[in-house]
């Protein structure tokens, strides 16, 4: 009898564990993270590091303006017409194992990027580098968002455009190779949104004099965190104008060429501004 009852009780504490794991918090957190001061309410800081004031997102945005952080360096930009993604990246895979592939994950995609946008349509997405904390999520994210009347533009370098490829996705792309000396393109405009992309380096690492694997992603799904890989260590920052003079730059950047000049109005940066801040990327 009492081996009977300890049989029960390892059954139901197996399967009470077995549920527990089935339970998974879909939620974006943003405690603990640096540059955001609780005290103040939801405001953009520039890094302790710099000596430079708080900066209030919009003291009267324009309606429907939105800017959402989706983590790591991912943001979703948009008003009442557009939509446009920035390193749309949710998935936490474990990293126990480097050698181990990486596996996005769908139900963080669906519920914390997509399911919030609702009925509204991905314009583009822009990518900055094909490293996996960045980019790893874009072939779901297209997916998701292509449908026979709509297709986001996909904006990107030669490694973001096969990674998407290897997924045998069709995708309507803009290609940037930055050769012969190029440093900026003009991306086109999305609704009331001006987009440019401009050549950047990636920053080293805090820990090591490393930009992070460099070279020319190949083979097939699922790919290793080590296979998803920058070209020529480039990083590109994307600089997004709109109505009333406001200017968004996304940056993940170290010694870059000047970007283009603020044109008036307000101004706001996101990303490594610079190689005093080398945080991973």
């Amino acid at each position: 009898m009492k081996s009977t009852r300890c049989f029960f009780i390892i059954v139901l504490m197996a399967l009470a564990k077995i549920g527990l794991a089935q339970v998974r918090e879909v939620s974006i957190s943003y405690d603990g993270v640096h540059g955001y001061d609780s005290a103040l309410g939801q405001v953009l800081e520039w890094s302790s590091l710099k000596e430079e004031p708080r900066v209030q997102s919009s003291d009267k945005p324009p309606e429907g303006l939105r800017l959402r952080w989706l983590g790591t360096s991912g943001f979703e930009l948009g008003d009442n017409k557009t939509t446009i993604l920035i390193d749309p990246f949710i998935s936490r895979p474990r990293v126990s194992n480097p050698f181990a592939p990486l596996i996005i994950d769908t139900t963080a995609v669906d519920e914390l990027i997509l399911k919030p946008m609702g009925d509204r349509n991905v314009d583009a997405i822009l990518v900055s580098h094909a490293h996996a904390d960045h980019v790893m999520d874009v072939p779901l994210v297209l997916s998701r968002s292509t449908t026979t009347d709509h297709s986001p533009l996909l904006v990107g370098d030669p490694n973001t455009v096969a990674l998407v490829e290897s997924y045998h996705l069709s995708a309507e792309t803009r290609l940037l190779t930055f050769d012969d000396g190029v440093v900026h393109y003009l991306i086109g405009k999305f609704g009331d949104f001006t987009v440019e992309a401009v050549r950047s380096l990636h920053p080293q690492y805090n820990f090591l004099p490393w930009r992070g694997p460099e070279g020319e992603i190949e083979g097939h799904p699922p790919f290793t965190g080590f296979d998803y890989l920058s070209y020529r260590n480039i990083a590109i920052a994307y600089v997004i104008s709109y109505i009333q003079g406001i200017e968004i730059r996304f940056l993940r950047w170290s010694n870059p060429p000047k970007p283009p000049e603020n044109r008036g109005g307000r101004s706001a940066r996101f990303g490594n501004p610079g190689e005093e801040e080398q945080h991973h990327c």
